[in-house]
């Protein structure tokens, strides 16, 4: 299980903000099986290297997340390269614990879908692996990840 993925963030070091909601953009392209399997932070980290080579780099994903946005296609556009449908996302803590609680599993294919954690924030200070299963082969998605 490969895949890429392209890591965002309105925060440089993935970091939450109590008075400014920090959001996470994760672009994704599954491999030849329908699978992506990626750390989110040293994948961020390695980008931020080239880009900002003086400038620390994060190796967690550091605040508490309350809601999560998916848009299937390229970039989100909602038309190009779309996964199939039930497509299922997971993003793992070092243990293997899924920090969505399932809330991301059977994700559509065609329309864009935003989970709210209910009212409960969900704390994180670890890497984050991304993984997306059973999207068919080279598809790709877009998922916002927004935390304080």
């Amino acid at each position: 299980m490969a895949g890429t993925l392209t890591v965002n963030s309105s925060d440089l070091y993935l970091e939450g903000n109590k008075k400014t909601p920090t959001e996470i953009r994760l672009d994704w392209v599954s491999d030849s099986a329908g699978d992506v399997s990626v750390d989110i932070a040293s994948t961020y980290a390695a980008a931020l290297a080239v880009s900002h080579p003086r400038l620390r780099r994060p190796s967690n994903v550091n605040g508490s997340i309350f809601a999560f946005l998916t848009i299937p296609g390229e970039n989100g556009d909602l038309a190009t390269a779309l996964p199939t449908n039930l497509h299922n996302i997971t993003l793992e803590d070092p243990y293997g614990c899924d920090l969505a609680g399932s809330l991301l599993l059977n994700r559509s294919g065609t329309v864009a879908e935003k989970e709210h954690t209910s009212g409960i924030q969900i704390p994180v200070n670890s890497e984050i692996t991304f993984k997306v299963s059973d999207a068919g082969d080279t598809k790709k998605g877009r998922i916002y990840i927004y935390l304080h």
